[in-house]
């Protein structure tokens, strides 16, 4: 077994909500913390997931990367996607970040497109795309109700999941840099993609508008899943609502559940079959 190894099963056998009271009494639970992720970054530089029967490995360099491949609180929801793909399924990853849906996708379909415009993550999703040797299409557009140039708030200096939003009013104080917005229905009319059967979006406020971008792709029949995160209150920062999300998939074919994950996040589950 792998040095990093060791250090996982070490801190499992010892991880228990009695040994995290003591270490907080005592004041030393955050330095432990620190200990253990310095640990496992200076003994490997990667990371494997296996969730939903698939299986993918991840480039671990940094800080970042170790919190969100560690500490990846959305498993039963990408666990539950995952095991619904067919292999002949055509997959979008809108917001795709570091690539964990998209690389566990790609393990078992062989078709993903990858929508990330955020510079850093998407050079680092390319990266863990060729670690996996996937077949992935990475695309630096966000995906939006509009073509056109928007601000993207970069709201972590570096790889990572941290809220990086086209709603610049949700973060009125971070850097942005300029990207490139295109509709999913001009990407699809124009052949430059293929129509998707499964989506999944995770676009930090934004979700609304790259659903109504997508509105006519959304209701051909044989897109049959969408697995949507929803942010309330950045939602209503662009005057929009959880009910408009809920609605438009409604509208689009979709029977729709919510599921919810340990960290407060939710996801409106649109279904077909």
């Amino acid at each position: 077994m792998s040095a990093s190894g060791l250090l996982l099963r070490a801190k499992d056998a010892v991880h228990t909500e009695r040994v995290d009271r003591l270490l907080d009494r005592l004041g030393v639970r955050s330095a432990l913390a620190v200990a253990y992720r310095t640990a496992v970054l200076a003994t490997t530089d990667t990371r494997t997931l296996s969730m939903g029967g698939a299986t993918a490995t991840f480039h671990m360099d940094t800080v970042e990367e170790f919190r969100d491949l560690h500490g990846f609180d959305e498993r039963a929801v990408a666990a539950d996607l995952v095991s619904r793909l067919r292999p002949d399924d055509v997959v979008y990853d809108v917001g795709a970040n570091l690539g964990i849906y998209t690389c566990l996708a790609a393990d078992v379909v062989d078709t993903v497109i990858a929508f990330e415009p955020h510079p850093e993550n998407a050079a680092r999703l390319a990266d863990n795309v060729d670690l996996n040797d996937a077949s992935v299409v990475v695309s630096r557009y966000a995906l939006s109700d509009a073509a056109g140039v928007a601000e993207l708030a970069i709201t972590l200096e570096g790889l990572g999941s941290a809220g990086h939003t086209l709603l610049t009013a949700a973060n009125p104080d971070a850097r942005t840099v300029s990207v490139e917005t295109r509709r999913g229905d001009d990407l699809v009319a124009a052949g430059e993609i293929p129509p998707p059967t499964v989506v999944k979006v995770d676009a930090e406020g934004a979700e609304l508008s790259v659903l109504r971008g997508l509105r006519e792709t959304l209701s051909r029949p044989a897109c049959r899943l969408v697995y949507c995160e929803v942010h309330e209150s950045r939602l209503e920062i662009d005057g929009a609502s959880v009910t408009a999300v809920r609605d438009l998939l409604r509208e689009s074919g979709f029977d729709v559940s919510e599921e919810s994950v340990d960290a407060g996040q939710r996801f409106l589950v649109g279904r077909k079959e």
